[in-house]
């Protein structure tokens, strides 16, 4: 459970965990912090991969038919995505009290996290913001601004992975900033060899 909740909140968010998805070690994220400095001053950088954790939910393959199947697929991806006691959550929390132990939300150092965070953060028609998930709510709160706030690309699946037919376009990798950094460009770059596309960001 996540770190800054109190004893009686812990064993409310387990429960109400554990009555969705199933336990394993790898829940565990490593926490790589990588110091460096830049014409004098100091940065954070932070590789991430969130899990997504589609097969730790029992009910996953759950249903008689194709259209109830992809109900039951449907209401997995928003407890996921969207609901304040699911995985992403529990990740993007248990990270942010990393932080907050390292004092790096209160002080002015650069930060950056980066990478597969295997979420959007907001959801969009023509251009407006629908609705954010609850990683980026989070984040945001927390004082990071999204490099790709102006722009979008899908960044998996890409073409040499297994599900580049199947799956529908999303970007799931993100970069996000605090500190007194200026992005000058996010892009996604046309590389493969994964499954996913790699993104690069120039900040100033």
């Amino acid at each position: 459970a996540p770190k800054d909740l109190s004893l009686e909140d812990k064993e409310k968010f387990k429960k109400k965990f554990l009555a969705n998805v199933k336990y394993r070690d790898p829940w565990l994220r490593p926490y790589i912090r990588l110091d460096f400095l830049h014409k004098g001053q100091g940065f954070s950088l932070f590789p991430i991969h969130f899990l997504m954790p589609w097969l730790d939910y029992p009910n996953y393959k759950a249903g008689s038919s194709f259209s109830d199947k992809m109900i039951n697929k449907v209401n997995i991806f928003k407890h996921i995505v969207f609901e304040d006691d699911g995985p992403h959550s529990q990740q993007v929390r248990q990270l942010l009290y990393n932080l907050q132990s390292d004092s790096l939300l209160k002080s002015e150092r650069n930060v950056i996290l980066m990478g597969d965070m295997n979420t959007f953060f907001s959801s969009s028609l023509a251009g407006v913001s629908l609705v954010d998930s609850v990683a980026w709510k989070l984040l945001k709160t927390a004082g990071f601004k999204n490099t790709f706030e102006s722009k979008s690309y899908y960044t998996f699946p890409a073409p040499s992975g297994s599900k580049s037919d199947s799956f529908p376009k999303v970007q799931i990798d993100q970069a996000v900033f605090r500190g007194s950094l200026r992005v000058l460009g996010a892009y996604m770059l046309p590389l493969v060899g994964s499954d996913h596309y790699p993104i690069y960001v120039i900040f100033d």
